[in-house]
């Protein structure tokens, strides 16, 4: 899992992704903040809502 969450780590500094929370049940699995200013920057969300939204309706969708 560790090998699996690292390749992750290095996909989301690749792509210059700013933060990422990633939790399974009430355990946090992996926080990352592209550098210390990240951590406690405000941001932009625009059409993320609607995004997860949708893909919450897809996934009901096929039960």
């Amino acid at each position: 899992m560790m090998k699996k969450i690292k390749s992750f780590v290095s996909f989301l500094r690749k792509e210059k992704i700013e933060s990422c929370l990633m939790s399974v049940g009430p355990d946090i699995v992996l926080q990352y903040f592209r550098n210390n200013k990240s951590k406690d920057k405000l941001h932009k969300v625009n059409s993320c809502t609607k995004s997860i939204t949708s893909c919450l309706i897809g996934m009901a969708g096929r039960t």
